[in-house]
């Protein structure tokens, strides 16, 4: 994307969504290299074994973390660095940030209301992370 956008700025951080503390490092990386973080995106994949048979304890982890984990480290660590507020940067196409505003976008599926068509992981985790949205909408609904 850099060489069709030169004037975006990429960073390349692969981090373990499942953790807390790669999480707050992640903002941490942003924070330094733009001074702000205005949107944070999770989506993730991850269907895990076709049924309930073929699925672990192991498994069923594994999309939790991957669905319910990444946007509860999201919703609840990403609101303080968007309300950094900054002046006008350095770099093409910075523009100043005088108020605090953000969004969290949380991409899933049509799992998070239905299920019977996808794995019991991915079904239940795509669950997970609807619960987490809307209690993450009750908690910072007003707050920028």
């Amino acid at each position: 994307m850099g060489k069709e956008q030169p004037n975006s700025k990429i960073i390349q951080y692969p981090f373990d969504v499942a953790r807390e503390d790669e999480t707050l490092a992640l903002i941490d990386e942003a924070l330094n290299a733009f001074g702000r973080l205005d949107v944070w995106v999770c989506s993730s994949g991850l269907l895990g074994p076709p049924s309930i048979g073929a699925t672990s304890a192991a498994d069923l982890q594994k999309c939790i973390e991957a669905h319910a984990m990444a946007p509860f480290f999201a919703l609840k660590r990403a609101p303080a660095a968007m309300a950094k507020l900054t002046e006008k940067q350095a770099y093409p196409n910075a523009a100043p940030k005088p108020q605090a505003y953000g969004s969290i976008v949380v991409i899933s599926s049509v799992a998070t209301v239905h299920g019977g068509c996808w794995s019991p992981c991915y079904t239940l985790a795509c669950h997970a992370a609807l619960g987490v949205v809307k209690a993450g909408v009750a908690t910072l609904k007003g707050t920028g």
